[in-house]
């Protein structure tokens, strides 16, 4: 299990390489705290963990930007596959051992692509995560 909690922090921290340096190019003018708020809010809100109190307050202010950056940044094939594999691996994880809110992530998965396949074992979790870190 712990192999899998590495693998979801690798992609978080691949998916938020991904983001800010969008976030960068896309608004040099911008401080760079304000290019990782967006970053971390993005990948926060796509993979629906909580946001944090500084970051519920950006949103508050950044609330179109945020919803149009949620589309926009989903047409990127590599943060698609990586928020998928994300909400799957977690899902199946909370599964393993009856977490109630496994179903949250599984059917945030279902709704990107209807046709994921869920792994069943630890280990099948793992080769998930290591697929999808190999290929970035």
């Amino acid at each position: 299990m712990k192999d899998v909690i590495i693998g979801l922090d690798e992609i978080l921290k691949h998916l938020f390489l991904i983001l800010i340096n969008r976030y960068y190019k896309k608004y040099p003018e911008d401080s760079k705290n304000n290019n990782m708020q967006k970053a971390g809010i993005i990948i926060n809100e796509l993979v629906i963990e909580e946001l944090k109190a500084d970051q519920i307050d950006f949103r508050r202010h950044n609330s179109e930007l945020i919803d149009t950056e949620k589309k926009d940044v989903m047409l990127i094939e590599e943060v698609k596959n990586g928020v998928l594999c994300f909400l799957i691996a977690k899902g199946c994880l909370y599964r393993s051992f009856n977490h109630p809110s496994a179903d949250k992530w599984i059917n945030e998965a279902f709704n990107i692509n209807q046709e994921v396949i869920l792994p069943n074992t630890l280990e099948e979790i793992q080769s998930l995560i290591y697929h999808y870190l190999e290929d970035k």
